[in-house]
Protein backbone atom coordinates (compact mmCIF):
# COMPACT_ATOMS: atom_id res chain seq x y z
CA UNK A 1 0.00 0.00 0.00
CA UNK A 2 1.90 3.39 -0.91
CA UNK A 3 2.64 5.76 1.94
CA UNK A 4 0.45 8.49 3.00
CA UNK A 5 1.08 11.87 1.39
CA UNK A 6 1.38 15.24 3.80
CA UNK A 7 -1.15 18.19 2.81
CA UNK A 8 -1.10 20.83 4.28
CA UNK A 9 -4.36 23.01 4.86
CA UNK A 10 -5.11 26.30 5.36
CA UNK A 11 -8.28 27.83 6.94
CA UNK A 12 -10.07 31.35 6.51
CA UNK A 13 -11.78 34.10 8.10
CA UNK A 14 -13.84 33.04 11.31
CA UNK A 15 -10.69 30.44 12.14
CA UNK A 16 -8.88 33.32 14.23
CA UNK A 17 -8.98 34.72 17.43
CA UNK A 18 -6.54 36.36 19.84
CA UNK A 19 -3.38 34.60 21.16
CA UNK A 20 -3.29 32.11 18.50
CA UNK A 21 -0.27 30.71 18.25
CA UNK A 22 1.66 31.89 21.15
CA UNK A 23 3.28 28.89 21.75
CA UNK A 24 4.96 28.79 18.55
CA UNK A 25 6.78 31.79 19.42
CA UNK A 26 9.84 29.25 21.47
CA UNK A 27 10.44 28.13 18.08
CA UNK A 28 13.50 30.46 16.12
CA UNK A 29 11.62 30.06 12.64
CA UNK A 30 7.89 30.57 13.79
CA UNK A 31 9.17 33.82 15.19
CA UNK A 32 11.20 35.21 12.78
CA UNK A 33 9.18 34.76 10.35
CA UNK A 34 5.82 36.48 11.76
CA UNK A 35 8.57 39.11 12.29
CA UNK A 36 9.74 39.79 9.03
CA UNK A 37 5.77 39.42 7.91
CA UNK A 38 4.90 42.01 10.77
CA UNK A 39 7.37 44.64 9.56
CA UNK A 40 5.72 44.57 5.73
CA UNK A 41 1.91 44.58 7.18
CA UNK A 42 2.94 47.32 9.66
CA UNK A 43 4.34 49.16 6.96
CA UNK A 44 0.88 49.17 4.84
CA UNK A 45 -1.60 49.40 8.05
CA UNK A 46 0.58 51.80 10.43
CA UNK A 47 0.05 49.38 13.41
CA UNK A 48 1.84 46.18 14.45
CA UNK A 49 -0.34 42.88 13.35
CA UNK A 50 1.58 40.56 16.28
CA UNK A 51 1.14 43.61 18.84
CA UNK A 52 -2.42 43.42 17.97
CA UNK A 53 -2.72 38.98 17.95
CA UNK A 54 -0.64 38.81 21.44
CA UNK A 55 -2.25 41.71 23.01
CA UNK A 56 -2.56 40.70 27.27
CA UNK A 57 -5.75 42.67 27.28
CA UNK A 58 -7.38 39.77 24.90
CA UNK A 59 -7.67 36.00 25.72
CA UNK A 60 -9.15 34.01 22.93
CA UNK A 61 -12.73 34.12 23.97
CA UNK A 62 -12.57 38.03 22.92
CA UNK A 63 -13.59 38.20 19.26
CA UNK A 64 -11.51 39.09 16.86
CA UNK A 65 -13.34 40.55 13.84
CA UNK A 66 -11.42 43.72 12.34
CA UNK A 67 -10.78 42.11 9.07
CA UNK A 68 -7.68 45.02 8.55
CA UNK A 69 -5.82 43.11 11.44
CA UNK A 70 -7.71 39.58 11.24
CA UNK A 71 -6.75 38.50 7.53
CA UNK A 72 -3.04 39.53 7.99
CA UNK A 73 -3.26 37.86 11.10
CA UNK A 74 -4.65 34.18 9.56
CA UNK A 75 -2.04 34.23 7.03
CA UNK A 76 1.15 35.07 9.06
CA UNK A 77 0.03 32.58 11.71
CA UNK A 78 -0.57 29.95 9.03
CA UNK A 79 2.72 30.44 7.06
CA UNK A 80 5.19 30.84 9.76
CA UNK A 81 3.03 27.06 11.36
CA UNK A 82 4.13 25.37 7.39
CA UNK A 83 8.07 27.27 7.20
CA UNK A 84 8.34 25.87 10.72
CA UNK A 85 6.69 22.54 9.96
CA UNK A 86 8.82 22.41 6.79
CA UNK A 87 12.22 23.26 8.80
CA UNK A 88 11.34 20.07 11.33
CA UNK A 89 11.26 17.96 8.03
CA UNK A 90 7.56 18.03 7.85
CA UNK A 91 7.20 19.14 4.30
CA UNK A 92 4.06 19.18 2.00
CA UNK A 93 3.54 17.26 -0.98
CA UNK A 94 0.60 19.09 -1.76
CA UNK A 95 -1.55 21.97 -0.75
CA UNK A 96 -5.52 23.19 0.34
CA UNK A 97 -6.71 26.78 0.66
CA UNK A 98 -10.01 27.36 2.46
CA UNK A 99 -11.22 30.64 0.75
CA UNK A 100 -8.22 33.11 2.50
CA UNK A 101 -6.16 30.23 2.83
CA UNK A 102 -5.63 29.97 -0.62
CA UNK A 103 -3.21 32.63 -0.76
CA UNK A 104 -1.13 30.76 2.10
CA UNK A 105 -1.67 27.59 0.06
CA UNK A 106 -0.37 29.93 -3.50
CA UNK A 107 2.78 30.85 -1.48
CA UNK A 108 3.72 27.19 -0.09
CA UNK A 109 3.26 26.27 -3.96
CA UNK A 110 5.55 29.18 -5.28
CA UNK A 111 3.38 30.70 -7.07
CA UNK A 112 3.34 33.80 -4.82
CA UNK A 113 6.17 34.90 -2.47
CA UNK A 114 4.89 35.69 1.35
CA UNK A 115 5.49 39.12 0.57
CA UNK A 116 3.21 39.52 -2.89
CA UNK A 117 0.59 37.05 -1.18
CA UNK A 118 0.25 39.14 2.23
CA UNK A 119 0.06 42.26 0.79
CA UNK A 120 -2.69 40.69 -1.35
CA UNK A 121 -4.60 39.81 2.00
CA UNK A 122 -4.10 43.19 3.45
CA UNK A 123 -5.22 44.91 0.03
CA UNK A 124 -8.73 42.80 -0.05
CA UNK A 125 -9.27 43.72 3.90
CA UNK A 126 -9.22 47.26 2.37
CA UNK A 127 -11.45 47.02 -0.53
CA UNK A 128 -14.08 44.80 1.37
CA UNK A 129 -14.10 47.22 4.49
CA UNK A 130 -14.24 50.39 1.65
CA UNK A 131 -16.63 49.55 -1.27
CA UNK A 132 -18.93 46.81 1.07
CA UNK A 133 -21.84 47.09 3.76
CA UNK A 134 -21.61 45.48 6.59
CA UNK A 135 -22.98 41.71 7.19
CA UNK A 136 -22.09 38.19 8.96
CA UNK A 137 -21.66 34.65 8.32
CA UNK A 138 -23.38 31.65 10.59
CA UNK A 139 -22.54 28.25 10.79
CA UNK A 140 -25.34 26.15 10.68
CA UNK A 141 -25.11 22.35 11.98
CA UNK A 142 -28.32 20.96 10.23
CA UNK A 143 -29.20 18.90 6.75
CA UNK A 144 -27.58 21.17 4.02
CA UNK A 145 -31.64 20.81 2.50
CA UNK A 146 -32.46 23.25 5.28
CA UNK A 147 -31.17 26.02 3.47
CA UNK A 148 -34.08 25.52 1.18
CA UNK A 149 -36.62 25.27 3.12
CA UNK A 150 -39.00 27.40 2.79
CA UNK A 151 -40.37 27.77 6.42
CA UNK A 152 -37.01 29.10 7.50
CA UNK A 153 -36.53 31.70 4.71
CA UNK A 154 -32.27 31.24 4.69
CA UNK A 155 -32.64 31.33 0.62
CA UNK A 156 -35.03 34.41 0.89
CA UNK A 157 -32.53 36.05 3.05
CA UNK A 158 -29.09 35.16 2.34
CA UNK A 159 -26.82 33.00 0.18
CA UNK A 160 -25.08 29.95 0.54
CA UNK A 161 -21.06 30.25 1.70
CA UNK A 162 -19.97 27.01 2.18
CA UNK A 163 -20.97 23.37 2.64
CA UNK A 164 -18.36 21.74 4.60
CA UNK A 165 -20.07 18.24 4.98
CA UNK A 166 -24.05 17.21 4.84
CA UNK A 167 -24.48 18.02 8.37
CA UNK A 168 -22.93 21.55 8.41
CA UNK A 169 -22.98 24.53 6.11
CA UNK A 170 -22.37 28.71 5.96
CA UNK A 171 -24.71 31.25 5.17
CA UNK A 172 -23.78 35.43 4.81
CA UNK A 173 -26.36 37.80 4.93
CA UNK A 174 -25.92 41.85 5.35
CA UNK A 175 -26.89 42.99 9.01
CA UNK A 176 -30.38 43.53 8.37
CA UNK A 177 -30.72 40.06 7.29
CA UNK A 178 -29.39 38.16 9.56
CA UNK A 179 -31.84 39.91 12.13
CA UNK A 180 -34.54 39.25 10.23
CA UNK A 181 -33.17 35.43 10.09
CA UNK A 182 -32.76 35.52 13.92
CA UNK A 183 -36.01 34.11 14.95
CA UNK A 184 -35.67 30.93 12.47
CA UNK A 185 -31.80 30.30 13.34
CA UNK A 186 -32.79 30.30 16.86
CA UNK A 187 -34.85 26.41 16.12
CA UNK A 188 -31.62 25.22 15.26
CA UNK A 189 -27.95 24.88 16.30
CA UNK A 190 -26.28 27.77 14.74
CA UNK A 191 -22.89 29.95 15.45
CA UNK A 192 -22.38 33.22 14.41
CA UNK A 193 -18.32 33.52 12.71
CA UNK A 194 -15.97 36.45 13.67
CA UNK A 195 -16.66 38.00 11.11
CA UNK A 196 -18.79 41.55 9.91
CA UNK A 197 -18.70 41.07 6.40
CA UNK A 198 -21.11 38.22 4.20
CA UNK A 199 -17.96 36.56 2.49
CA UNK A 200 -18.93 34.40 -0.54
CA UNK A 201 -22.00 36.48 -1.35
CA UNK A 202 -23.59 39.14 -3.61
CA UNK A 203 -22.73 41.89 -0.70
CA UNK A 204 -19.47 41.92 -1.44
CA UNK A 205 -19.47 42.57 -4.87
CA UNK A 206 -18.88 46.14 -4.81
CA UNK A 207 -14.93 45.40 -3.55
CA UNK A 208 -14.58 43.50 -7.34
CA UNK A 209 -13.61 46.06 -9.62
CA UNK A 210 -10.76 47.97 -7.41
CA UNK A 211 -9.48 44.27 -6.00
CA UNK A 212 -9.34 43.21 -9.44
CA UNK A 213 -7.59 45.86 -10.45
CA UNK A 214 -4.51 45.47 -7.89
CA UNK A 215 -4.59 41.45 -8.74
CA UNK A 216 -4.18 42.10 -12.04
CA UNK A 217 -0.59 44.05 -11.30
CA UNK A 218 0.81 40.59 -9.46
CA UNK A 219 2.57 38.12 -11.18
CA UNK A 220 1.61 34.77 -10.62
CA UNK A 221 3.81 31.72 -10.88
CA UNK A 222 3.11 28.31 -11.97
CA UNK A 223 2.91 26.32 -8.94
CA UNK A 224 4.98 24.02 -7.95
CA UNK A 225 3.02 21.65 -5.64
CA UNK A 226 -0.61 20.36 -6.14
CA UNK A 227 -2.52 23.59 -5.25
CA UNK A 228 -6.16 21.67 -3.80
CA UNK A 229 -8.78 24.92 -4.05
CA UNK A 230 -12.23 24.45 -2.21
CA UNK A 231 -13.97 26.74 -4.20
CA UNK A 232 -14.06 24.41 -7.49
CA UNK A 233 -13.36 21.13 -5.43
CA UNK A 234 -10.07 20.72 -8.03
CA UNK A 235 -6.28 21.46 -8.34
CA UNK A 236 -5.18 25.13 -9.08
CA UNK A 237 -2.47 24.82 -11.99
CA UNK A 238 -2.87 28.54 -12.35
CA UNK A 239 -3.90 31.91 -10.94
CA UNK A 240 -5.03 34.90 -12.17
CA UNK A 241 -7.06 37.89 -10.42
CA UNK A 242 -10.54 36.63 -11.67
CA UNK A 243 -9.42 33.26 -9.87
CA UNK A 244 -8.66 34.68 -6.82
CA UNK A 245 -11.49 37.14 -6.87
CA UNK A 246 -13.71 33.89 -7.26
CA UNK A 247 -12.21 32.38 -3.89
CA UNK A 248 -13.44 35.29 -1.58
CA UNK A 249 -17.31 35.35 -4.01
CA UNK A 250 -18.30 31.93 -4.36
CA UNK A 251 -19.13 29.02 -2.61
CA UNK A 252 -16.71 26.87 -0.62
CA UNK A 253 -16.51 23.04 -1.14
CA UNK A 254 -15.18 21.36 1.57
CA UNK A 255 -16.69 17.90 0.86
CA UNK A 256 -16.07 17.99 -2.36
CA UNK A 257 -12.88 19.19 -2.30
CA UNK A 258 -12.07 16.01 0.09
CA UNK A 259 -13.67 13.64 -1.78
CA UNK A 260 -11.66 14.31 -4.82
CA UNK A 261 -8.68 14.15 -3.18
CA UNK A 262 -9.56 10.77 -1.27
CA UNK A 263 -10.45 9.29 -4.42
CA UNK A 264 -6.44 10.11 -5.71
CA UNK A 265 -4.98 8.42 -2.36
CA UNK A 266 -4.01 8.05 1.16
CA UNK A 267 -3.52 11.45 3.25
CA UNK A 268 -1.76 12.65 6.41
CA UNK A 269 -3.67 15.82 6.77
CA UNK A 270 -1.82 18.63 8.41
CA UNK A 271 -4.24 21.47 9.77
CA UNK A 272 -2.05 24.71 9.32
CA UNK A 273 -4.76 27.05 10.72
CA UNK A 274 -5.34 28.72 13.65
CA UNK A 275 -8.01 26.76 14.95
CA UNK A 276 -8.01 23.12 13.20
CA UNK A 277 -11.27 23.84 11.68
CA UNK A 278 -10.71 22.00 9.11
CA UNK A 279 -9.04 19.15 10.68
CA UNK A 280 -12.39 18.92 12.94
CA UNK A 281 -14.42 18.81 9.26
CA UNK A 282 -12.76 15.97 8.21
CA UNK A 283 -12.64 13.56 10.70
CA UNK A 284 -16.42 14.36 10.77
CA UNK A 285 -15.96 12.86 7.47
CA UNK A 286 -14.13 10.48 7.68
CA UNK A 287 -15.29 8.93 11.12
CA UNK A 288 -18.74 8.70 9.65
CA UNK A 289 -17.88 7.46 6.58
CA UNK A 290 -19.33 10.44 4.52
CA UNK A 291 -16.18 9.39 2.23
CA UNK A 292 -15.79 5.43 2.21
CA UNK A 293 -13.02 3.51 3.50
CA UNK A 294 -10.48 5.87 3.99
CA UNK A 295 -7.21 5.56 5.59
CA UNK A 296 -5.93 8.93 5.54
CA UNK A 297 -4.67 10.92 9.31
CA UNK A 298 -5.61 14.05 10.55
CA UNK A 299 -3.06 16.24 12.61
CA UNK A 300 -4.34 19.48 14.21
CA UNK A 301 -1.11 21.92 15.23
CA UNK A 302 -2.57 25.59 16.23
CA UNK A 303 -5.60 24.94 19.57
CA UNK A 304 -6.45 27.61 21.65
CA UNK A 305 -4.97 25.66 24.54
CA UNK A 306 -1.24 26.20 23.83
CA UNK A 307 -1.19 22.37 22.71
CA UNK A 308 1.21 23.54 19.36
CA UNK A 309 4.38 21.62 20.14
CA UNK A 310 3.09 18.39 21.43
CA UNK A 311 1.05 17.78 18.44
CA UNK A 312 3.62 18.64 16.47
CA UNK A 313 5.78 15.89 17.96
CA UNK A 314 2.85 13.67 17.12
CA UNK A 315 2.94 14.33 13.16
CA UNK A 316 6.88 13.85 13.32
CA UNK A 317 6.26 10.10 14.86
CA UNK A 318 3.31 9.50 12.21
CA UNK A 319 3.89 11.55 9.09
CA UNK A 320 5.35 9.47 6.24
CA UNK A 321 8.56 12.00 5.58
Amino acid sequence: MAERQNVFLFSGQGSQYYQMGKSLFQIPVFKQTMHDLDQVAESLLGESVIAHIYNSKYSFKDTFDQIHLSHPAIFMVEIATAYTLISMGIKPDSVLGYSLGMFAAATLAGSLTAEEALRAVIEQARCIEQYCPEGGMVAIVEDTQLFQDAHYQLSKYSELAAINFDTHFVISASNHDLNRLEPALKEFTSQKLPVTYAFHSHWIEGAKEPYLEYLKSIYFKVPQLPMWCCKSGSIETRYSAEKLWSLVREPILFKKTISNLESRGRYNYIDCGPSSTLVTFLKYLLSNNLISHSTSKCFPIITPYATEIKNIERIKENSAH
